[in-house]
């Protein structure tokens, strides 16, 4: 890898770095148990094929469609005890990093790479994930939906450029959004093929890989 360009690597985090599968459908039933017992209520844990399907959209998208069928009322607490509960779940690592983050991680980072996440997940989340496995010290600081003009994943991107230049820029992911990211902000698309994305989501990429160890041949 070339030292002297300055390259800007952004991650998405589930389906790219992390498999949140295990710790996301466990995390919700309980929040929903939960709530049921502490209110009275009777709803059922959301299923987990639309729990999974859901990831990638934006937090003020992703809760009201997972818990569609709860009473307006309810909802801010549902999504809240879900949330307590999967930053539990990460922290206690009941998810996975995919094969060879770290090696791939520690290389571009050592190559003088910039590295960023980029997630459409929350601020406190990102961070839980990244912390629980070390790799929290090679990213650049947080930018995340809920901070100052940061509506979507398009304006994450966007703010990791805002105060740097640079010579190459890569958005990595596995769902139409990190695309469309990727796409806004004149970055390569590189597509995950591994992660959480049906097989017709994403049609349209710069390169596609079916394991992290890949990226070395093409982020140089």
């Amino acid at each position: 890898m070339n030292n002297n360009k300055k390259i800007l690597a952004a991650f998405d985090i589930d389906g790219t770095l992390y498999d949140c599968t295990d710790a996301i459908i466990t995390a919700f039933s309980d929040a929903v148990n939960e709530y049921n017992i502490i209110n009275g209520t009777a709803y059922n844990s959301p299923e987990p094929e639309l729990i999974i399907g859901s990831l990638g959209m934006p937090i003020y998208e992703f809760y009201p469609r997972i818990f569609s069928f709860a009473e307006p009322k309810d909802m801010p607490e549902l999504s809240r005890l879900s949330e307590e509960k999967l930053d539990d779940a990460v922290s206690a690592k009941k998810g996975r990093i995919y094969p060879h983050v770290r090696e791939i991680i520690e290389a571009l980072h050592a190559s003088g790479i910039t590295i960023a996440a980029a997630s459409n997940g929350s601020k406190e989340y990102v961070s839980r994930v990244l912390s629980a496995y070390e790799l929290d010290s090679f990213f650049e600081p947080l930018i995340s939906i809920g901070d100052e003009g940061i509506v979507n994943k398009n304006d994450i991107v966007k703010g990791y450029l805002s105060d740097k230049s640079y010579s190459k820029v890569y958005m990595i992911g596995d769902r139409d959004s990190d695309r469309i990211a990727a796409r806004a902000n004149g970055a390569q698309f590189v597509y995950c093929n591994y992660g959480h994305s049906g097989d017709s989501e994403v049609s349209e990429f710069d390169y596609e890989i079916h394991s992290l160890s890949e990226l070395t041949n093409i982020i140089k």
